[in-house]
Parts: C-alpha cells; structure tokens; sequence
C-alpha cells in the first residue's frame, strides 16, 4: 500500500469518526431527552390562598415521542408569590413531572419555572386573584 492509500484511508477514518460522534451528540442526549413540553396546569387562574386546579405537569420524551422515566425536574417561582409542593419531581412510566402550586394571598402574575439541567426550561403562568367567577 502506498504511502498516499494510507494517508487518504487515515483521513476518511478521523473524518467517519468525527461524523459518527457528531450524530451521536444531536440525536443522544445522556437520558435520552428530546422533547420537553408542557402537558397541564399552565395559563391558570387560582383564588388568593388556595391550590391550582390542576397541577403543573411537564412531559419528557425522546426522538420517536416515547416517555421518559427517571428524568428529574427542578420547580421555582421565578415572579410572584406562592408555594410549590416540591422543588424537584421526577419524571414516571409515561414521562410526566408534576408539582402543585399554592397561591400567596396575594393577587398578580406568577411565574413558575420547571426546567431539566441548565438548558431546557418552560414557563408556567398563573394568574392569582381575590376572588374566581364561576359560570352558572
């Protein structure tokens, strides 16, 4: 083999390397996770001192749209008053992440952020109030 071949067959080698490690990367994360959504809970209104209706639920899913387990997400109030039932909850068998918000006695807009390491992060918004009109 001449010295050239071997060059030319070394250099295919680094660049199929480089390509396959690059795929791996985009399509791979360490879990898994591809998707990250809401699913429930966000654009709320909740009465001064009571719980949300629903809980804030996040969704975890990889690159076919297939559930997630085990993927833990972190909850914080980013603007506003409120409480949340847990700072961190961790994703079940069908890929869902929940936590429950209390609202403060105080009315306004809160923000309630779930978010996976320090790149993926959703926004819940709420909007706190004196008093909720039902219909009749």
């Amino acid at each position: 083999m001449s010295t050239f071949t071997a060059m030319t067959r070394g250099a295919a080698a680094v660049v199929v390397a480089i390509a396959l490690s690059s795929c791996l990367d985009v399509a791979e994360s360490p879990d898994g996770l591809t998707f990250f959504n809401i699913e429930s809970g966000n654009q709320q209104t909740v009465q001064t001192g009571t719980a949300a209706p629903l809980p804030l639920i996040v969704r975890t899913l990889d690159l076919n749209q297939g559930p997630i387990a085990g993927v833990v997400v972190n909850w914080s109030i980013i603007t506003g008053n409120g409480t949340l039932s847990a700072g961190s909850s961790i994703s079940d068998a069908n890929g869902r992440a929940r936590v429950n918000f209390t609202a403060s006695n105080t009315p306004g807009t809160v923000h309630v952020r779930a978010s996976v390491g320090t790149d993926l992060n959703l926004t819940f918004i709420l909007t706190v109030v004196t008093s909720v009109i039902t219909s009749q």
